[in-house]
């Protein structure tokens, strides 16, 4: 994946979130685990790393730790020029766009102070675009693998290229759970809205629910053969619960 294709994708408006608190949440995260951010200026070629070093929530900004000029021309860097950064956080690419605000120092270091204000963005590392189930709302499922067995999951996300499946079991049978790679020759749950689900499948990946819990794996799921209306149906679905989300962090 490329740094310009990343760009461009990744500020797309339907990518685009709200809420000042889950934006809190990931610039504490990104911090917290010192991932390294890029930072492209809104003009001039020029690509520069940084980390954030600290939030200022009463002031809506975020402290970046400063750029080497590495033989570029830092003259731009004035007040009111706008940044985009773009970093990884766990399974997601992370962007916000920044005015500067003035340089300071921190700790003995430099620093740049850049505000945060209601514009961020996330793109998930996978091919489709994946939401969590609520608790008390996350299907059964049934899937049979290529010997005819029978396996009882519980969907807990969900994209139209597959989801995660929750199955308790217990450790002397992990070994006869299907594996990676495995093919299922059904797969079968229920929508929230009734509408039934039923296609082939592939195993593509096997994990422990918890370190703490030897009793539960996930299986990752990747559907196989769905058909368009099954499709659609789950593509309406994720839409769905994603605006139900985005409610919520808005407080509606």
């Amino acid at each position: 994946m490329s740094e310009q294709w990343l760009l461009k994708k990744i500020f797309d408006n339907s990518y685009r979130i709200g809420g000042s608190a889950r934006m809190r949440h990931v610039l504490k995260d990104l911090r917290d685990r010192n991932q390294i951010l890029s930072v492209y200026p809104e003009q001039g070629a020029a690509v520069y790393v940084t980390t954030i070093i600290a939030l200022d929530v009463d002031r809506k900004s975020v402290l970046i730790d400063e750029f080497t000029d590495d033989g570029h021309d830092l003259a731009w860097l004035v007040p009111g020029a706008m940044l985009s950064l773009v970093g990884r956080n766990r399974r997601l690419y992370v962007g916000f766009k920044a005015h500067f605000i003035e340089p300071l120092e921190w700790r003995g270091a430099g620093a740049y102070r850049c505000d945060f204000g209601e514009r961020f963005w996330l793109l998930q590392q996978r091919r489709y675009y994946r939401v969590d189930l609520p608790l008390m709302k996350r299907p059964d499922c049934t899937l049979i693998d290529s010997r005819s067995r029978t396996f009882r999951a519980r969907v807990i996300d969900l994209s139209i290229g597959g989801f995660g499946g929750l199955l308790n079991v217990d450790t002397a049978q992990e070994e006869d759970l299907p594996q990676p790679g495995e093919r299922l020759s059904a797969v079968r749950f229920k929508l929230q809205d009734g509408t039934k689900i039923a296609c082939r499948g592939r195993v593509a990946n096997l994990r422990r629910a918890s370190p703490l819990r030897h009793d539960r794996v996930i299986l990752g799921i990747e559907f196989d053969a769905l058909t368009a209306a099954d499709e659609q149906a789950i593509c309406r679905y994720v839409r769905e619960r994603e605006r139900e989300v985005r409610r919520k962090e808005r407080g509606f």
